[in-house]
């Protein structure tokens, strides 16, 4: 019966760390999906901000070009007003 015994006590043994290997698989398991949880919402927050930046890049870059047009007509203005001997 001693070999019974130890052939259970082995089983056992082997039983309870293979027990202990799908826990910690799990627990990385786990950590791994937490992990990509937070990764996509860092990524759809990124998308969002970038998304919202350019828009502002696009707004600024009307204003930019409407005062470059303001500024072109003030100077066409101010040289056909002035004299055309100041010029020379």
């Amino acid at each position: 019966m001693q070999a019974t015994s130890s052939t259970d006590t082995d089983a056992l043994s082997r039983f309870n760390e293979l027990e202990g290997r799908i826990e910690r698989v799990l627990e990385v398991l786990a950590a791994t999906r937490d992990q990509k949880d937070a990764a996509e919402k860092a990524l759809a927050d990124a998308r969002e901000k970038n998304i919202a930046l350019q828009g502002e890049l696009d707004e600024m870059r009307e204003e930019r070009r409407e005062i470059v047009g303001r500024v072109e007509r003030l100077l066409v203005g101010t040289i056909a007003a002035l004299d055309p001997k100041e010029v020379e």
